[in-house]
């Protein structure tokens, strides 16, 4: 099959749109001109469409889709084949009507922002200062995933938005990094053993994670948080999914907004998911709440445990409730959620400081009395205890 190749020595603004059947598309920016600072620009109304071909864009300063304007409508890739992008500058590829079916590789010097209108399968990224933004549209429900054996780089800050049911896969990042903002209703997973320290929010009350709920209630995904150390500074929220925080090498850290919660949603009659935390130095957490959803219309939902483990370090935790929800509604078989287990554990020899009371109580029916309340959990503290300050541990008055 034929190939299409454009070659500028300064910019290439594309203003026409290309459709190929069989063939590959190569553009150049600047090319053979090594000191220019040459963009490739996809103007407004242009569709780049490779029915079964790769892309390659390469450029010494930005490859951009030009917002719209007038009446115009942003550009738009839709590519069969691979795609790859090497920049100066940016990579800003924003359209939402973009349809990258296979892997996208991106060296940018400075960022990279990419929306697909499917499920954006990454190859190689490598990012500067300006950071990675990766979003699924609106109502395309896909995932973004970084192929295996693929890996992911950036200095600056990344963001993750996956549609709907999608997940956000992103195992190979290599080195530290910082990630501002992930958002999935299916599993999170983010980070390796090759990963280096993993620091998750700005620092400030909005979420650095969010477990987004089903349509109808079902929990999100499970989110899998892996780095040679992990720091804590903004929430993370799920929806009833679990929550596994591995340090392979180092510590687990939280700044004041780093709480953990992963209640379902309300009248969901979803469990919620659970909280385990390993490291191997010190461990030091915020609030944990694994507290069952509470009900109107029926039972009250389960919690979850809270499982806390650090083999060669000391733990600092404040308070930890994985205690049932509470029905209000009026049936008589409309019982109270049980609670579950909290179990925390500090390396040998050292100790866990208590900043907050344990709770694993059962939960009950708050609209007529009699009705069997919620199991109690088991509460562990395999370690010496500090405290430091008047402290509640309780499993309530049923049995736990």
């Amino acid at each position: 099959p034929y190939s299409l190749t454009l070659k500028a020595y300064n910019h290439l603004n594309l203003n026409a749109s290309i459709t190929s059947v069989l063939g590959n598309l190569s553009l150049y920016a600047g090319f053979g001109n090594a000191t220019s600072s040459s963009s490739i620009n996809i103007g407004n109304n242009v569709s780049v469409f490779l029915v079964s071909g790769s892309l390659i864009a390469n450029a010494t300063a930005e490859i951009t889709q030009t917002a719209a304007s007038g009446n115009g409508t942003i550009g738009a890739f839709q590519i069969s084949g691979t795609s790859s992008f090497i920049a100066g500058g940016n990579v800003t590829l924003s359209s939402t009507l973009n349809k990258f079916t296979g892997a996208v590789d991106v060296n940018a010097t400075s960022g990279l922002v990419l929306v697909n209108n499917l499920t954006a399968t990454l190859g190689n990224i490598s990012a500067g200062s300006s950071g990675v933004n990766i979003a699924t549209a609106e109502g395309s429900a896909g995932s973004i995933a970084l192929a295996a054996g693929k890996t992911m780089t950036s200095s600056g800050p990344m963001v993750f938005n996956a549609n709907g049911a999608g997940c956000v896969s992103v195992a190979g990042i290599v080195g530290n990094a910082t990630i501002n903002s992930v958002t999935a209703g299916g599993a999170i997973t983010l980070g390796n053993a090759s990963t280096g320290v993993l620091t998750l929010g700005n620092g400030s009350t909005t979420s650095a994670v969010v477990g987004v709920a089903g349509s109808a209630g079902q929990a999100s995904g499970q989110v899998n948080i892996t780095g040679s150390s992990i720091v804590l500074n903004s929430p993370i929220l799920a929806a009833g999914g679990g929550i596994l925080l591995n340090a392979t090498n180092g510590t687990v850290t939280t700044g004041a907004n780093g709480t953990i919660t992963t209640t379902a949603q309300t009248n969901s009659g979803s469990s919620s998911g659970n909280i385990v935390v390993n490291a191997t130095s010190d461990i030091t957490l915020k609030a944990l709440t694994t507290t069952g959803a509470d009900n109107s219309a029926g039972p009250a939902s389960n919690a979850a445990p809270i499982v806390i483990t650090s083999t060669g370090g000391n733990v600092t935790i404040g308070a930890a409730t994985a205690s049932g929800g509470n029905t209000q509604n009026l049936s008589y078989s409309s019982n109270g959620g049980n609670a579950a287990n909290i179990v925390i554990e500090a390396g040998a020899s050292k100790t866990i400081t208590l900043n907050g009371n344990l709770s694993s109580i059962g939960g009950g029916n708050l609209s007529i009395s009699g009705v069997a309340q919620g199991l109690g959990g088991l509460i562990w503290v395999k370690s010496a205890a500090i405290l430091n300050q008047n402290t509640l541990v309780t499993t309530g008055v049923t049995t736990g």
